[in-house]
């Protein structure tokens, strides 16, 4: 069976939808009659876009929100701070090297949203 070539703008159209429908918390029947969208097209792409994302490797974030705090320079210089979500603080060397911060954030973050 020969693979059909992926149309962008379509799965971009129906992840904007599936995420809209996430937010507004109507129910997907309801959802679709008022924006006119057809209700098992709606199920289907939602299927889709799902398996997609579960075959697709974690990408990063594109937006990691930062709080720098003012500290005295001793405490700035002796290591990497990372507050996680729930409060918790992730503590590495000054030494670490970037893209292995972004590893441990990511998958502290993806353990801690299937938790």
């Amino acid at each position: 069976m020969a693979k059909t070539q992926r149309d962008p703008g379509k799965e971009a159209f129906w992840r904007d939808a599936v995420r809209r429908q996430a937010d507004s918390g109507l129910p997907v029947r309801e959802f679709c009659r008022r924006h006119r969208l057809n209700e098992p097209s709606f199920y289907g792409w939602r299927r889709t876009l799902q398996e997609r994302d579960t075959q697709r490797p974690a990408t990063p974030p594109a937006f990691v929100p930062l709080v720098v705090h003012d500290e005295p320079r001793a405490e700035r210089d002796a290591g990497i701070v990372i507050e996680l979500r729930g409060g918790r603080l992730l503590r590495l060397p000054g030494s670490t090297p970037v893209g292995r911060v972004a590893e441990l954030v990511r998958a502290l973050e993806a353990t801690e949203a299937t938790a």
